[in-house]
């Protein structure tokens, strides 16, 4: 599985100041404890709350989740590989929201300095 790396930011850095924006084709393969693999474009990393969260779009439609829609996960280092990041599924809606919007928070900061 290919593995992402992401330098620890500041607690206090300015909002968006948090998140990396990735582009081109940075493709992660997840695989679901049924061995499945689905491939991502990774979109993003935010650092919220000095937890790492990485913003996923399907590489191929899947069901359920629409063209414009992301999928969020939660990013902790594998004890046992420490080249691999482990993509955990985050279930509360609240840190969701936030992590989303510390995104479009920076998609807007980069819109309005074109």
């Amino acid at each position: 599985m290919p593995t992402t790396k992401n330098s620890k930011t500041k607690k206090n850095e300015p909002k968006g100041q948090n998140v990396e924006l990735f582009e081109g084709d940075r493709i992660i393969s997840l695989t679901s404890d049924e061995g499945e693999t689905v491939e991502f474009f990774e979109i993003a990393c935010v650092d919220y709350e000095g937890e790492f969260y990485s913003l996923l779009q399907p590489v191929k439609a899947m069901e359920g989740i629409a063209d414009d829609e992301v999928v969020i996960f939660k990013l902790e280092e594998d004890e046992e590989n420490e080249d691999t990041d482990l993509f955990l599924p985050v279930g509360d809606e609240g840190i969701l929201e936030k992590v989303f919007e510390e995104y479009m928070r920076k998609i807007a900061d980069e819109e309005s300095e074109e």
